[in-house]
């Protein structure tokens, strides 16, 4: 049987089953239902502008100028490649599963919002639902970090000086500082800042503190509660105070944390004059607070007798006329 051959001729329209040619084909279009392109050649080009080919087995998508991928017809741009930089520029979300930065030096995660009143954020979800977000702007503008939680409350704000805002309270197992800096307490932390042990009818007793440091305070009240001055009171060491007596003695030891510059309802002051026995209110809630009383020169004196009456008064008496100041410490 004959091997009939297919003649094309210039102008016409030709249909073919297939094509093979060794040099170049030129057309204003191609149409069908596969484009095959051997892995060997040179790929398909458009001149000037860019091309795909195989680059030692990966398949390249390369341009002259910027790389723009679009979806929805030629004017959807998705993502777009900065020809200089590389980078890239999504027009819509992206969603994965994981993201990883790995640099070779500095890595870095940018969040560069258009102007100042929209917000800079990252947000934790769970099934759609945001749990947290962190961010600027969200509230106090670009001077201010904050924490948002579910509902939007601002759990935590940081500035750019470091202060940080909580609107809950703060828990935890240790604070570590000397206190200088905190006021407005409500809460009660003498527990933490005096220690009292009584004893019995002894020369010697020994209260261990555990404050850590030989920078204490100590007082010591007889079975009375009238303050008494011992023989001598020695610092044994950070956690121990030794203090002994010229006979044997019953009563308490208030040993105080020194150092705490704790503003709030910890200390009360008075300035009093034209008497020898004067009532304090000091309003402290406590019923063996540290004691102490200076005359007009800020000399320390000891007075003749001190008794705590409640947990917010006390009675100083001295054994004469004094003026000075009073000072109560929890």
């Amino acid at each position: 049987m004959p091997n009939w051959k297919k003649l094309i001729v210039s102008g016409s329209d030709a249909s073919l089953n297939s094509l093979t040619v060794n040099s170049n084909v030129n057309a204003n279009t191609f149409t069908g239902s596969l484009l095959r392109l051997d892995e060997n050649g040179t790929g398909l080009r458009m001149t000037n502008v860019g091309a795909f080919d195989n680059a030692s087995g990966n398949f390249r998508i390369f341009s002259n100028q910027d790389l723009i991928l679009s979806t929805n017809g030629d004017t959807g741009t998705a993502v777009t490649f900065d020809q200089t930089t590389k980078d890239a520029t999504f027009t819509g979300a992206i969603t994965a599963t994981e993201f990883t930065i790995d640099s070779p030096s500095d890595a870095q995660l940018i969040l560069d919002r258009a102007a100042n009143s929209n917000d800079s954020e990252i947000l934790f979800k769970t099934n759609g639902t945001t749990n947290w977000s962190i961010g600027t702007g969200q509230v106090g503008g670009d001077t201010e970090f904050t924490f948002k939680g579910q509902g939007g409350s601002n759990y935590i704000r940081i500035n750019q000086s470091g202060d940080a805002n909580f609107i809950g309270e703060i828990t935890a197992s240790a604070f570590t500082g000397d206190g200088s800096g905190l006021t407005n307490l409500t809460v009660d932390i003498a527990e933490q800042t005096t220690v009292s042990d009584t004893f019995t009818s002894t020369t010697s007793h020994i209260v261990t503190h555990n404050f850590d440091t030989k920078n204490v305070i100590t007082q010591v009240f007889d079975s009375n509660d009238n303050l008494v001055i011992p023989s001598s009171i020695t610092t044994t060491d950070t956690n121990n105070v030794t203090v002994n007596f010229n006979t044997a003695t019953s009563g308490r030891v208030v040993v105080a944390k020194g150092g705490h510059l704790v503003t709030g309802e910890l200390s009360y002051r008075e300035n009093i004059s034209g008497s020898s026995t004067y009532p304090i209110s000091h309003s402290l809630n406590e019923d063996f607070p540290i004691v102490q009383a200076y005359n007009t020169n800020r000399s320390q004196v000891i007075p003749a007798d001190i008794t705590t009456t409640s947990t917010n008064t006390l009675d100083i008496t001295f054994s004469t006329v004094f003026s000075g100041t009073v000072v109560v410490k929890k």
